[in-house]
């Protein structure tokens, strides 16, 4: 029998400050051509397999 999923939790205080920052610090990065193919290549050979 398989074990229900925990809720997910709610970030608070200096946790909640030092996730906000690392996400806005994140979105302004660019990633190299290289490992954009590679993500590419790894979704095309997922949505191949889905049962869409």
């Amino acid at each position: 029998m398989a074990l229900p999923i925990s809720p997910t939790p709610v970030l608070k205080g200096e946790d909640s400050k030092r996730f906000n920052l690392q996400l806005v610090k994140s979105s302004k990065k660019r990633i190299s051509k290289k490992a954009r193919e590679r993500g590419l290549v790894l979704m095309r050979a997922v949505l191949k397999n889905a049962d869409v």
